[in-house]
């Protein structure tokens, strides 16, 4: 009803009541439009009567979504406050993170559409296909396990159980954590607690009573017919601030079970050559025992680097015995004597 009809209305009830008698008077709606009230006031459209009326932007005669013109004739299509066919939503405008966003989907992870808290979001939940399944670029530290990972803890820290490059936090995975001096480098013994420094030339060496010695193709250590191992080592390899450095041996006692074995250490200042007369080349430093048939024995010498750093280029090692053991050192599985930093 509009304004005009309901003033119209108002005033005959106060003619009746006045004057005793109906009465038609013309009134003046509130927009200045003068409107009677003797006649019926004029129906308001309705969407779907096949007429466009005032707030309708289209109307094609009925009330059935998804037919281009909806049941609020509006136009078919995300936005408008009507779901229609192949929306989730439709809240009414094109909006995204409000709940439901501007592709008619509810806001989340994998409808599409970029939000708050994603990163990215391709509109699947599929892992490892640049966008993952939370909405983060495919990567190491993003949380989710892709190819080539063995583990993701959605950071890139080490030493937390998995570490920067998503493997386990352990010895073999290339990253150096506690407890370990090295990983995945070259020289890296294998429980990564030293590394291994193998002698620029290492040799074993016989002489008979009364000759003079010679070079053998193996590694030895006998008396009797006197069979040595003289090994030399570059000390500009080593770490510039090692403070800890082994001598390490595998030996196999061809002989173990009868009386204790030794080995006794020479030292010497080299040249990175083996050489014959290297036989009876250095000075005492240490005897190590070595009774059983296989093992690896190792003497400390830290003190003995830090000396000849100071002036040489390489350190000489002559292996030898003084019991009735033969000793091999080429079995196999075993490596050649060496030098093992423990701390660098």
């Amino acid at each position: 009803m509009r304004h005009g009809a309901i003033l119209g209305a108002a005033w005959k009830l106060i003619c009746i009541a006045v004057a005793g008698a109906a009465c038609d008077p013309v009134v003046r709606s509130f927009d200045g439009e003068g409107a009677s009230t003797g006649g019926p006031a004029e129906p308001e459209g309705e969407c779907g009567d096949g007429r466009v009326d005032p707030g309708e932007v289209c109307e094609d005669g009925n009330t059935r979504d998804g037919d281009g013109c909806d049941s609020n004739c509006t136009p078919t299509g995300c936005g408008n406050g009507v779901v229609s066919e192949a929306e989730a939503c439709d809240d009414g405008n094109t909006r995204d993170g409000d709940g439901c966003d501007s592709n008619c989907t509810p806001t989340g992870c994998g409808n599409g559409v970029v939000t708050r808290g994603e990163t990215c979001d391709d509109g699947d939940p599929t892992d490892g296909d640049g966008c993952d399944s939370n909405c983060t670029p495919t990567g190491c530290g993003n949380g989710v396990i892709t190819k080539a990972e063995a583990c993701d803890d959605d950071n890139r820290e080490d030493d937390d159980g998995c570490d920067s490059n998503c493997t386990p936090t352990g010895c073999g995975n290339g990253i150096v954590t506690t407890g370990e001096l090295c990983d995945g480098e070259e020289r890296c013994r294998e429980d990564c607690k030293a590394l291994i420094y193998l002698p620029t030339d290492v040799r074993g060496i016989r002489k008979f009573a009364g000759g003079e010695p010679f070079l053998l193709g193996f590694l030895a250590i006998k008396s009797g017919t006197e069979d040595r191992t003289v090994a030399e080592f570059s000390l500009h390899d080593l770490p510039p601030t090692s403070t800890s450095v082994q001598l390490s041996i595998d030996l196999q006692n061809i002989d173990a079970g009868g009386t204790e074995g030794s080995i006794d250490v020479y030292w010497y200042s080299a040249d990175g050559v083996v050489n014959p007369d290297d036989f009876d080349a250095g000075e005492h430093y240490s005897r190590l025992p070595a009774s059983a048939s296989f093992q690896t024995v190792s003497v400390d010498v830290s003190s003995l680097v830090a000396t000849l750093r100071m002036g040489f280029s390489s350190l000489g090692v002559r292996l030898s015995t003084a019991t009735a053991d033969r000793y091999n050192l080429d079995q196999q599985g075993a490596q050649p004597p060496r030098l093992e930093v423990l701390s660098r």
